[in-house]
């Protein structure tokens, strides 16, 4: 039997029924810390964010990730990823549920640039903005000097998706 990918906006009614987590379980059972990084791949709640594994991020939200914590690739946070590794909605408000931080940071920007319209209103909805500029401070400067890294409104622009 094949474990869905998805579950309900209830993260405690969210489990993986066929996945087998007894690693994990033991890991923590051991005092794993959850949210240790692995440098610039993240740390295991990443992967399963760009992986789009939905039961076993609410696993690990539920034993202690920190979706701001932690970033891929030295700058991006759980949130940011969602829209670039084209995640399902659900991980994005399983985030904003554990304490996400949106304002100030390029979740909402990156959603415009992949055209991740519901990823955008549920972040909307959480006080994300289509006119803020991202100010994350752990952004590279060579980034920020990118034609693309402006306001999220700019950025659906420049990525072609102006309907937005």
């Amino acid at each position: 039997m094949k474990a869905s990918n998805t579950c309900s906006m209830d993260i405690s009614a969210c489990k993986p029924p066929t996945w087998d987590l007894s690693l994990i379980k033991n890991l923590l059972a051991r005092g794993w810390d959850i949210n240790s990084s692995l440098g610039k791949m993240g740390d295991a709640f990443i992967r399963a964010v760009v992986t789009n594994k939905t039961p076993l991020v609410a696993f690990l939200l539920n034993h202690g990730a920190n979706p701001n914590l932690n970033l891929h690739g030295e700058e991006f946070t759980a949130l940011e990823m969602t829209p670039k590794a084209k995640t399902d909605v659900e991980i994005t408000s399983l985030f904003l549920q554990h304490g996400a931080v949106v304002q100030g940071r390029s979740a909402m920007l990156h959603a415009a640039q992949n055209n991740r319209v519901g990823i955008m209103e549920v972040l909307h909805d959480a006080g994300g903005s289509l006119i803020e500029m991202p100010h994350n401070s752990d952004i590279f400067e060579d980034r920020r000097s990118e034609a693309d890294w402006d306001t999220p409104l700019r950025g659906a622009v420049e990525h072609g998706h102006a309907e937005l």
